[in-house]
């Protein structure tokens, strides 16, 4: 779950270049402010960065294992890119 800070963070990051707006109303952004100060004084820390949530039981060597090997080069590209000239170093090339 995200904290206030990180989704203040996120939230302000986005600029919708249609509209030139942020993604959420001034209203919103306001109120998580507000919420921010408020948390401040009880959180044990004012991280706006993602962390890694070491609680996950897992580790990424744990993830590394569990894909399956596979070989580009038994997989046929979609005929859109085949068809298409500048995709043509995805075919198979010819033993010279």
């Amino acid at each position: 779950m995200l904290s206030i800070q990180q989704l203040y963070r996120i939230s302000t990051m986005y600029w919708e270049d249609k509209h030139g707006t942020h993604s959420l109303s001034p209203e919103v952004i306001s109120n998580m402010r507000i919420l921010m100060t408020q948390d401040s004084n009880n959180a044990v820390t004012n991280s706006f960065l993602l962390d890694d949530d070491s609680s996950i039981p897992f580790s990424t060597d744990d993830l590394t294992r569990s894909m399956d090997m596979i070989s580009i080069s038994d997989i046929d590209p979609p005929p859109l890119l085949r068809e298409s000239p500048g995709f043509s170093f995805l075919a198979p090339r010819s033993n010279y």
